[in-house]
């Protein structure tokens, strides 16, 4: 019976997704589809895929990450779209480019809210910071807004973003929904870190959440749990291979994550190898 719940549960989830993720308004570099009656998917295009999500209503505009600077003046079209007045907070997953790069181009007086470890970040150009080290909630347009600090898998200062009325999560980076992961090693982020923040997101997020990753599509928590499932598998290959005193080379020729291709082929950037990589740097390095 908890299977059929559970195969239920995907089913609704995935129609209403179908239903309600029609193209509304496209430019150069930016695709708008809605994800609830207040919520969308801005996704930019110019040199990967990006993912942004807006809510809208009454109180104006908030936005999870901004996206690419040279895409910026394409997003800020696809805001005004929206119709729904000034952009005023912005919540940043990660301090990376690819999610902050248009934070300044929706004037100084929006408010930027992100870990309280990458300060310098998220503030620059003049713009004010509200920054926090574990969770800070607040309510916009209705809407309850809840940011949980989940730092060290994919970048010193990860955040996931629940929107629970709207049931969505905005994950960043630290959920790539089509890819292998990606982890930054010289800021100190570790696959196994990422590996325990992704299985705390699964406990803490209610089962028909639909799931927005930095980059690739959107998913529901049954394909969280698969990914989770991949990532503690091939970590667990390179690590045994790495107990039985090979080098990274030695793993990365063995081709030992060939049964797992397909999730090396979202990115040109990040690969099977690229991931054996990380696996190995995240328990050699200090």
């Amino acid at each position: 019976m908890n299977k059929i719940i559970a195969f239920l549960i995907v089913l609704s989830l995935s129609l209403t997704y179908r239903l309600s993720s029609q193209t509304i308004y496209s430019n150069n570099n930016v695709e708008v589809t809605n994800l609830t009656d207040k919520t969308y998917l801005l996704r930019e295009t110019i040199y990967f895929t990006a993912n942004i999500v807006a809510l809208t209503g009454p109180d104006g505009i908030l936005l999870l990450d901004t996206g690419f600077k040279h895409a910026s003046a394409d997003l800020v079209d696809a805001v005004k779209y929206l119709k729904s007045g000034k952009v005023k907070f912005i919540i940043n997953s990660h301090p990376h480019g690819d999610h902050i790069g248009a934070n300044s181009s929706f004037g100084k007086d929006v408010r930027i809210i992100g870990h309280k470890d990458c300060e310098d970040s998220f503030s620059g150009d003049g713009l004010k910071a509200i920054t926090f080290k574990k969770e800070h909630s607040f309510t916009f347009n209705n809407e309850e807004i809840n940011c949980i600090a989940l730092p060290g898998g994919h970048s010193p200062c990860d955040i996931i973003i629940h929107l629970p009325t709207s049931k969505i999560a905005y994950l960043g980076d630290m959920y790539l929904s089509e890819s292998f992961p990606l982890i930054a090693i010289g800021s100190g982020a570790r696959a196994q870190t990422l590996f325990k923040n992704l299985k705390h997101t699964l406990s803490v997020l209610p089962e028909d959440t639909r799931l927005i990753s930095g980059h690739g599509k959107v998913t529901t928590m049954e394909d969280l749990k698969n990914y989770i499932e991949m990532v503690e598998t091939t970590i667990g290959i390179v690590r045994k291979e790495m107990t039985a005193g090979k080098s990274l080379e030695e793993i990365q020729k063995a081709d030992v994550l060939k049964n797992w291709s397909e999730w090396g082929k979202f990115f040109e950037f990040i690969t099977k190898d690229s991931w054996i990589e990380d696996i190995f740097l995240s328990y050699t390095e200090n």
